[in-house]
């Protein structure tokens, strides 16, 4: 593939970005192998020393410092993202309808008289997050394609990222983004947004994680703005794409583990009712016996496990050995550079751990046969017990 004219991929003059403190030391001679002869981007045994014991001293030492590196004429750039928080909002309440009969479609609840005005506010709640589920399972898939297509031929794209994939992240720098990496950042930008915004006004939809959920959001969106005005792009689509990628094997899990366990629940209570309850009898379709069943619940569970270890806790990690170690040989730092390390391989890392642990609480309780439930999500009654009584959540182990 030829490579891209460096010229065209500058988003500013050289005067103007060393001004700003971008700065890359990487010297670009024409083809790969020349450059890896031209540039020593290898650390020393004491360079690694000193990296580890005074990682501020060794930074200024081999790169030094230059200023903020905050480009605040670029925001408006950004105000693109307004469009897209909109359209999702709108679509989301537009959207709550057809995903309602949806959800009445596959008996995730089951109304008395077979009309949603007789559903108790259990299970109105139940039907929104299953709608909830539904429509992040939508965007994560269409969001995930979208952030594949317009970097999967960059230079820079790795699963997980490989020492030229490292390098190409890093320089030339400032990068100047094309149409369609903004047209991505704008777009996972306004969903963010548009999340923030929803969560407090679905308060029914109760979540015991809701702190580090709204957390994520917010340094998620901070990430996008940071990255944006120190022309880190190149970094901000990949973390994008590897969050979208990772979240569409929960998001559909979820989908089904609603119509699963709705259905084992009127199961238990035809069973302890002798079989007298017909109004709450699933009928089944082909689609239904296909689909919706405890295996496929279990290979979702399986495969977002799978996605969450590597996307987040491979993929992810491995940016650090560009940010960092190739940085500090590569790239005059400065301070965004600096806050994009932290709230990348810091903070949000440090969320991924703990919702590690969280995944690996529910492994844990699975192979020891313990209850199984959705330990990010609150639990509900879903109030389709006989004659409006909710069934008791100690009745047998389930997931919710």
């Amino acid at each position: 593939m030829a490579r891209q004219p460096l010229g065209d991929m500058y988003a500013m003059t050289p005067e103007r970005a060393r001004e700003y403190g971008f700065v890359s030391y990487y010297n670009h001679t024409g083809s790969e192998a020349s450059d890896k002869l031209a540039n020593n981007i290898t650390l020393t045994s004491e360079e690694w020393a000193q990296l580890l014991t005074s990682p501020v001293q060794f930074i200024l030492q081999s790169g030094g410092w230059g200023g903020a590196g905050f480009d605040v004429t670029v925001l408006p750039q950004l105000l693109l993202c307004l469009p897209w928080t909109l359209a999702f909002l709108i679509f989301r309440i537009f959207a709550q309808r057809q995903l309602s009969r949806f959800g009445l479609w596959l008996q995730v609840v089951v109304p008395k008289d077979g009309s949603k005005a007789t559903l108790n506010n259990a299970q109105r709640r139940k039907l929104r997050k299953f709608q909830n589920q539904v429509w992040l399972t939508a965007y994560y898939i269409i969001s995930a394609v979208f952030g594949y297509a317009v970097q999967c031929t960059k230079p820079w794209f790795g699963l997980p990222v490989s020492e030229s994939n490292r390098i190409a992240l890093l320089t030339p720098h400032p990068y100047k983004p094309d149409g369609g990496l903004m047209c991505y950042y704008q777009s996972g930008l306004g969903f963010y947004f548009s999340e923030m915004l929803a969560l407090p006004v679905e308060n029914d939809i109760r979540r015991s994680d809701f702190v580090e959920y709204f957390v994520h959001h917010i340094v998620t969106c901070a990430l996008i703005v940071f990255s944006h005005c120190s022309y880190e792009h190149r970094f901000g689509v990949y973390v994008l794409f590897i969050h979208d990628a990772s979240d569409i094997m929960l998001a559909a899990g979820k989908v089904i583990n609603y119509v699963v366990s709705a259905e084992r629940k009127r199961a238990q209570r035809l069973k302890s009712n002798g079989g007298g309850d017909k109004q709450t009898k699933a009928k089944p379709s082909l689609l239904y016996r296909v689909i919706f069943n405890e295996t496929t619940v279990n290979v979702c569970f399986v495969l977002f496990t799978l996605f969450f270890v590597f996307f987040r806790l491979v993929c992810l990690p491995y940016l650090a050995l560009a940010n960092i170690v190739y940085g500090v040989k590569i790239r005059m730092f400065t301070g965004s550079y600096c806050l994009l390390i932290i709230l990348l391989q810091g903070v949000l890392q440090g969320l991924h751990v703990y919702w590690f642990t969280l995944i690996m609480k529910i492994v844990i309780n699975s192979l020891t046969g313990r209850r199984v439930d959705d330990i990010r999500s609150e639990d509900d009654d879903d109030g389709d017990g006989v004659e409006g009584q909710a069934v008791p959540k100690n009745s047998k182990p389930h997931r919710e």
